[in-house]
Parts: C-alpha cells; sequence; structure tokens
C-alpha cells in the first residue's frame, strides 16, 4: 500500500482489498494497511461503534498507528483473527500485531518498530452523538460518555517523544503495546483487578494465538484440499471468518460486522449486518460442520432452537447475538457515510416480515449436524422443537411471505415453498432417528405438486407463482434435493439463469427489486451456480467461478457481499459470512468433499 495513501483520498471499496477481519467473538473490527482502525464496536457486535471511521473518516472516530516517514506495508494473518502489518520505509521497518483479547471488550496493539510512528486516537460514543469527556488517570488516558456511565481507557507503553492537545502522538522506536480497553460502567475501572489485566498484555499474543489456533484448526483427515494456494487460502480464512463472526456466550452467528457499507455506492441500498439472520446461522453453522468445527456448528444450532416459539410461527428472520428481537431501524443523520451513501442505519426493519423458507435452512443444518455427527441425543433433546416446526410449517404452506430477498410485497415465492418442502423433508429424516414415523410426507408431495404446476412456465422455475422472470434460487433446488439437477426442468432453468443472471462469471440474484435495478452480481449466487456445475460433474467451470471471485478478493482471503464487475471489488457489508460459507460449500463439492 502506498504511504498516506488514505490522508489524501476517501475510502472507496477498491480499499477493502487491504482490509483485515479480527474477532474475539464478543466483537470484531476492520484494519487497514494504513494502521487504521476502521470499525469496532464495543461491547458487542452490535453496539454503537466507538471507531467508525468507515462511516465517516472526519467525525466517526480515529485509531491510527504509522510510520512518520514514506511507508509500504503488507497483511497477514499469523492466526485465525489475528492481524499483523508491517511496514517498511528508508529508515527502517516496523509491525503491528492487532488482537482483541478473548473474553475481554480490549483491543491490543503490539508493536515492534525501528522507526518513529505516529499515533492518533479520537473514540467516540453514540454514533459521534454524545459528547466525551477526556482525562488523565494514573498513566491512562480516559475517555468517558457524558451521557451514560460509559468509559474508554487507553495505554500506551511506548516512548511517547512528543503529543499534540488533539490527540496525536509521536512514538519512538522499540517495543510496547497501545491498548483500548471498555467499560460499561465507569466504577468497573477501578477495581485493581482490572489495573493488573494491562501488566499482563504481553504474555497475551502467545495465549490468543493458541486460542485460535485451536478453535479454527481444520479437521483435514480425509479432506481433499484443491492445489490452487489462493483457493485454499480463502478455504481456510472463511473457517476464522465464521468463527469470528460468532458470539461466543450464546453462540449465535451474525452476517457481517458493519452497518451501511452500501451495496451501491451512492444508492439507498444501505442496511445493518451486525445481527444474526436464522438463514444464514443456519447455512454458517453447516459449514463449520463440513469443516470439521463440529461443536461450534452445534452451538450455533443449539441457539437458534432456544429461539424456538412454540405460540406461533416458530422462528422470526432475525435477531440480536442475546436472542432479544429487534424493532425496526434508526437512521443516524450525523454522519457522512461510506463514499457518502446515506442513510446510515443502525437496527433493521426485516426484522418485522414474514419469511417462511428459514426453517427450511435451519432443519437441513440440524440434519446435515446429524450426518456429520451421528448425534441422536442431540436429536431426541429437540425432538418437540422438530415436531413443532414440521407440525406448523405442514398448517401454514400456503401463506405468502417476503421470503429470501426480503421483498417489501408477500407472494406465493417458489423458495419459500420449496423450503417448506426441505423443512418437511428434514424433520421427517430426523424424526426417523428416534423410530418415528415421518407424519408429513403427504404435506410435502402436495407442496411439490403445487410447485411444480405453479412455479414452472415455459419449462423453468419462476421467481413466484404470478411471475415469468427467473431469479437465482432455483440453483440451490437440486442442492437442496428437491430436483435432481439432471432433471429437464432444472437444466432448462439453468439455461435461463446462465443466460439472464451470469456475467463475466458472476451471477446476480436477480435483474431489478422495488429499489430499482440489481447494479451488482450477489456473490453467494456465483457460488451457488460453480456447486451446481460440480454436481453436473464440470469442475473445470466450478473451479472458474471460484478463481473470478478469488481474483476480487484481496491478499487476506476475505470476501464481500456484492461484486463490482468493471472495478474487480467487492461492495456491501464486509466480510459476509453467508458469502464465505458459500465458498466453503461450493469448495467442498469442486473437491470432491461432498
Amino acid at each position: 500500500m502506498d504511504a498516506d495513501r488514505l490522508l489524501s483520498m476517501p475510502l472507496t471499496f477498491a480499499d477493502s482489498k487491504n482490509w483485515g477481519f479480527i474477532s474475539n467473538q464478543l466483537t470484531a473490527s476492520l484494519i487497514d494497511g494504513s494502521g487504521n482502525i476502521l470499525w469496532l464496536c464495543f461491547p458487542r457486535f452490535e453496539s454503537d461503534p466507538v471507531i467508525g471511521f468507515l462511516l465517516d473518516e472526519k467525525n466517526g472516530g480515529t485509531f491510527s498507528i504509522r510510520p512518520k516517514d514514506a511507508y509500504k506495508s503488507e497483511q497477514k494473518y499469523i492466526a485465525p483473527n489475528i492481524l499483523r502489518t508491517t511496514f517498511s520505509t528508508e529508515k527502517g521497518a516496523c509491525s503491528i500485531t492487532d488482537f482483541l483479547l478473548p473474553g475481554k471488550t480490549m483491543l491490543v496493539r503490539e508493536i515492534k518498530s525501528e522507526v518513529d510512528l505516529e499515533l492518533e486516537l479520537k473514540p467516540t460514543f453514540n454514533f459521534n452523538n454524545s459528547p466525551v469527556n477526556y482525562s488523565e488517570k494514573d498513566g491512562f488516558l480516559v475517555f468517558d460518555n457524558a451521557n451514560s456511565s460509559e468509559r474508554l481507557a487507553a495505554k500506551i507503553s511506548m516512548d511517547i517523544k512528543d503529543r499534540s492537545a488533539d490527540g496525536k502522538y509521536t512514538l519512538g522506536p522499540g517495543y510496547g503495546h497501545v491498548i483500548l480497553a471498555y467499560y460499561a460502567s465507569q466504577d468497573v475501572f477501578d477495581f485493581p483487578a482490572e489495573r493488573e489485566i494491562f501488566q499482563t498484555i504481553p504474555k497475551s499474543l502467545e495465549s490468543t494465538v493458541e486460542y485460535w489456533s485451536s478453535k479454527a484448526k481444520i479437521e483435514t483427515d480425509g479432506l481433499k484440499m484443491s492445489g490452487d494456494a489462493k483457493l485454499d487460502q480463502i478455504f481456510k480464512v472463511s473457517i476464522g471468518v465464521i468463527l469470528g463472526l460468532m458470539y461466543s456466550p450464546t453462540g449465535g452467528i451474525i452476517a457481517a460486522p458493519t452497518t451501511s457499507l452500501p451495496e451501491d455506492p451512492g444508492g439507498v441500498r444501505n442496511w445493518d449486518y451486525r445481527y444474526l439472520w436464522v438463514r444464514d446461522c443456519s447455512m454458517m453453522a453447516s459449514s463449520l460442520c463440513d469443516t470439521g468445527s463440529i461443536v461450534e456448528g452445534r452451538r450455533a444450532l443449539e441457539f437458534i432452537f432456544g429461539l424456538v416459539d412454540f405460540s406461533g410461527k416458530p422462528l422470526y428472520n432475525l435477531y440480536k447475538v442475546t436472542g432479544s428481537r429487534i424493532y425496526g431501524e434508526r437512521y443516524i443523520t450525523n454522519l457522512a457515510g461510506f463514499m457518502n451513501s446515506k442513510p446510515v442505519k443502525a437496527g433493521n426493519r426485516a426484522s418485522n416480515q414474514m419469511q417462511l423458507d428459514i426453517e427450511g435452512e435451519f432443519l437441513d443444518a440440524v440434519n446435515h449436524y446429524f450426518k456429520k455427527s451421528n448425534d441422536s441425543v442431540f436429536v431426541e433433546s429437540h425432538l418437540k422443537a422438530i415436531e413443532y416446526i414440521g407440525d406448523w410449517i405442514a398448517e401454514n404452506w400456503q401463506l405468502t411471505d417476503s421470503s429470501i430477498w426480503e421483498k417489501p410485497t408477500d407472494r406465493e415465492y417458489t423458495y419459500s415453498k420449496v423450503m417448506m418442502w426441505v423443512a418437511l423433508d428434514r424433520a421427517g429424516k430426523l424424526l426417523s432417528v428416534v423410530n418415528k414415523p415421518d407424519r408429513w410426507k403427504n404435506t410435502r408431495e402436495n407442496i411439490k405438486k403445487w410447485v411444480m404446476s405453479n412455479c414452472v412456465k415455459d419449462g423453468h422455475f419462476v421467481v413466484e407463482s404470478e411471475s415469468t422472470k427467473t431469479d437465482a434460487t432455483p440453483l440451490l433446488f437440486p442442492v437442496y434435493g428437491f430436483i435432481d439437477v439432471n432433471d429437464g426442468i432444472f437444466t432448462e432453468t439453468l439455461k435461463v439463469i446462465e443466460k439472464n443472471l451470469a456475467r463475466d462469471g458472476f451471477v446476480f440474484r436477480y435483474l431489478s427489486d422495488s429499489l430499482g435495478k440489481s447494479t451488482h452480481p450477489f456473490t453467494l449466487c456465483s457460488f451457488w451456480l460453480s456447486s451446481v456445475y460440480s454436481m453436473l460433474g464440470d469442475r473445470k467451470k466450478a473451479k472458474e467461478i471460484l478463481d473470478s471471485v478469488a481474483y476480487v478478493s484481496g491478499p487476506l482471503g476475505l470476501i464481500g457481499e456484492d461484486i463490482d464487475v468493471k472495478e474487480k471489488v467487492f461492495t456491501g457489508n464486509f466480510p459476509q459470512g453467508f458469502s464465505h460459507a458459500g465458498f466453503i460449500r461450493a469448495f467442498m463439492k469442486m473437491t470432491g468433499n461432498q
């Protein structure tokens, strides 16, 4: 990365190739190759950012460390979710290792430098809507929220050669740390035990490396890799990303760590993805089971089982990582937005929608877990929930909904009907595990007949019963076993998708919606197409798609939501757990592991 690029030019999605992601399974941070903390929320993923540089480079908060002189930099993961940025200058080198301490709301930046560094630290509260009271106490820099009891405390264990009144410091060469910790109450900071933690930080990097290396270890016994260094890298990184999106206290997995990174810069497709979508979480749980992280996959599924509502529809669309619901969204009007894309949002209105596909994705993931683990005790312990989901779907499959693309108008979407068939199929399979009869066979047959009679036109699947258009979701129908991949109706649908939705190796989810024309392909849909090609035996085409996405990915192997085909960059919230799960599935099929 060129020196001081971010000082002279505003952030764009081109910079995302040099964004790193770290997590401690409580919260997450994005860090670029210029030593900027771009995004950091405390105390949880969905909390307000204390550093929101991504959304406003002047008013969103700043935490940067870089050499004072011109530099070049490169980044690498020394373990999953532990990022090292190495700077080289004419006078010497510097490395900064960034990690979030497990179990603590604390960001640690370990520094080894041969040159002078410049540090700037200006955190915010409440999206910079709350004043910050600054003070210094016993060698700590203290930032208090003037409107609450929240406190941030920073410790600089480096030689400070110079400082200014506006939060800028010059650090001398040497070894040390810059630490930023969050406290919900200012009183907690004064506990002696809290102060002592800062003294143990030099030992914490080694233990954090061991923690993540163990947690993200891939079960390689019998697992084939691709032989392509970049694809194998993304596969391994994807496991770390999905685990990093998991909230350890509950096991829930969020969709992405950011809010309001636009799908289309300058447009209105700006959403908050810092929540648990049942659909996304279920697919990511399946990916964890595929890669040997079966215990973590089970934890995610266990959490969703705990959310089942026995008084109505079994599951809502999305939740906070604590299991509580989200009610609407608020607009953050005082921040400029990434690439001036407004509005900046907190919350998500999709929580109010009816989405009938999600129980299917969930029970498919539960069945997938059982096939990987043979854990009949898990199935038996959740039998009542499985039966309730099956019975509710059987009674309500004719309802309309917003479906996977969260459409504003409820209709009879083909994908939702198919996924309700999947829910009943997997429920029946799970009941057989405990020697109970499958009581939904007739309803499944009725659903399939309805789909084939109402959602197939001109020989191919359409998006919903009253439409003649096709979206990308039928690519999943053979993956879930609803139809054979060689069935004539599917192969005809595949031709329509290839003709109308595929562009340069990438796939649009649809061509337009209520917000207008779709401007960028949806990364996940490209992985769906790759999976289908593998199922058809055409692994050459399957790999070409993965290679196309890998080309867009930066040196760290992170994947975003949408792809700007012209600029060859990701757009939307980043990194995207859904996309990484899709990559794992496509990779597993392409390499013959599924």
